[in-house]
């Protein structure tokens, strides 16, 4: 097993307790040790790296995260991006995030029903650089509700009725999502429903959050945000 010995650092813990100074020592990809305030680690097998000063800091979560999203005028234009240009894209924005010092994320949804799947597994397999990524489905929204630009490969993926969104979550537990994204409550895109109206019906919704349960995956909904 490996064995990294971090020395020179400023350490926060990710607790409410202020920055020390001190030594922390990762055997594997687990924290072995921690030594504080001038005491040091007896470890003389381990990389040494010296931090001169730096700061050293458990790994950040996104809680939604958008990987599959690349910089674009209008969420309308993902859609028109090859499935190539998609993933290659999205693995760039994995690298970028870990770099930034993101180590796990929770996808708020994918451009394309594959798209976090296929990174999801990539980095899970050491093939590309990426946090930890729970994968989502592109969200699921009604006719007229938000994300529905009238184009059937679009970022959304329009259902209607509780069936086709049982189906519809039954297929994405089968390709191997972990996150079932549903836009239960929210403005329209082209046609103005009202931010207080729910878009998709109570069975609507049932459906789906049933699937999850029988294949134990997450429900990640979107709700209407006030306007301040």
């Amino acid at each position: 097993m490996s064995e990294t010995l971090f020395i020179n650092v400023e350490v926060i813990d990710g607790g409410a307790n202020p920055a020390f100074s001190g030594q922390v020592l990762v055997k594997g990809d687990r924290i072995a040790e921690v030594a504080r305030d001038g005491s040091t680690i007896d470890a003389p097998d381990a990389h040494v790296v010296d931090g001169s000063g730096a700061t050293l800091m458990p790994g950040m979560t996104d809680a939604h995260a958008h990987l599959s999203f690349l910089d674009a005028g209008t969420l309308g234009e993902l859609t028109n991006l090859t499935p190539e240009r998609l993933v290659l894209g999205t693995a760039k924005n994995a690298r970028k995030m870990l770099e930034q010092g993101f180590t796990s994320m929770f996808s708020g949804s994918s451009v394309r029903d594959n798209t976090d799947i296929a990174i999801r597994d990539a980095i899970n397999a050491g093939d590309i650089p990426g946090p930890r990524l729970l994968a989502a489905t592109r969200q699921m929204t009604v006719s007229g509700g938000f994300g529905d630009i009238g184009k059937k490969d679009a970022y959304s993926l329009v259902l209607n009725g509780h069936e086709e969104f049982r189906t519809a979550s039954r297929e994405a537990a089968r390709r191997g999502v972990d996150i079932l994204k549903i836009v239960p409550s929210a403005p329209g895109s082209e046609n103005d429903v009202l931010a207080e109206d729910t878009a998709m019906t109570d069975a609507e919704v049932a459906a789906v959050c049933e699937v999850a349960h029988q294949r134990n995956r997450y429900v990640a909904p979107m709700q209407d945000r006030p306007t301040l």
